[in-house]
């Protein structure tokens, strides 16, 4: 018996691997946020607890956002939204929160 050749629509597939694609970098970003979360977390219990075998600077990166951001809501909160980067940079200003109330803050990022 011969057998039957099927032919695929290339317009279908296309479609299909492009879907497919889309799903493939949403869950690559997905995960990105969650390892970056994850991290910046386990940065913040170090700053509340201390640690061994870390560089002092990494240390006191840690510990001064334990001092900073005393909440573990809140930091779960930043954590979604902002990288450890992002948060380091944050907890080095010195007039955060006048900044913030003042919304200065808002105010330089727009330029």
């Amino acid at each position: 018996m011969a057998k039957k050749k099927v032919e695929i629509d290339k317009d279908i597939t296309g479609k299909l691997f492009d879907n497919i694609t889309i799903l493939i970098e949403q869950s690559r970003n997905q995960v990105a946020s969650v390892v970056n979360s994850e991290i910046t977390i386990l940065y913040w219990r170090v700053g509340k607890r201390y640690g061994r075998g870390w560089s002092k600077e990494q240390l006191w990166n840690c510990l001064r956002t334990a001092e900073r951001i005393r909440s573990q809501k809140t930091i779960y909160a930043l954590s979604k939204e902002l990288s450890w980067t992002h948060i380091r940079t944050l907890i080095s200003i010195k007039d955060l929160d006048e900044r913030i109330d003042s919304l200065l803050f808002e105010r330089t990022a727009l330029l």
